[in-house]
């Protein structure tokens, strides 16, 4: 049975469960990638559902229990607004977000990567344009891949980088399909 605890985390994921119920993955400070259930935040009372959204900056709060464990609370940190409200930002986080989905460990703690994170969406959520993403992004999956053992590719450009992670968890990416005007 695994303690109860409070934590800061990135919810990077989530998938509805049952009829009221979300699956969270998050990136936490000090648990590293872990998936936790909420129990009720789709219902339209729950003090969760507000705080509990894709790439929000929080501070929870699980019980003790088997896994997965059930966050009792969520508070909001930072939510990333400008981030979320332009299309450029938001492919650029969730093109990230679905790397770290599956090239990382359940459990496997990892503060560094946490704060790496945090820090790539606070810069991505201050930049006024599009190319500096492009930029910021590019240096951010670089730190991961030296960060987490992985080779660098041959070419360090977008695309390459795109088939090279790819190519790591042998299936396509996703979000390289919105299209941008």
């Amino acid at each position: 049975m695994n303690p109860s605890f409070t934590d800061l985390g990135i919810v990077i994921r989530l998938v509805d469960g049952g009829e009221a119920d979300k699956y969270a993955s998050l990136v936490t400070q000090e648990h590293g990638f872990v998936d936790f259930l909420a129990k009720g935040v789709r219902r339209p009372k729950s003090r969760k559902s507000g705080h509990l959204d894709l790439l929000n900056l929080v501070k929870f709060q699980v019980a003790r229990g088997r896994s997965p464990q059930i966050l009792t609370q969520v508070e909001l940190i930072s939510d990333f607004e400008n981030l979320k409200s332009s299309l450029h930002f938001s492919r650029s986080a969730f093109y990230i977000t679905e790397i770290l989905n599956y090239i990382l460990a359940q459990g496997q703690k990892d503060k560094q990567l946490f704060i790496s994170l945090k820090n790539y969406f606070t810069k991505l959520n201050q930049l006024e344009y599009s190319q500096a993403s492009r930029q910021l992004s590019t240096e951010f999956q670089l730190y991961l891949l030296k960060h987490l053992g992985y080779p660098l590719p041959k070419k360090i450009a977008p695309d390459s980088l795109m088939f090279h992670f790819e190519n790591i968890i042998s299936r396509r990416l996703k979000t390289k399909q919105i299209k941008l005007k």
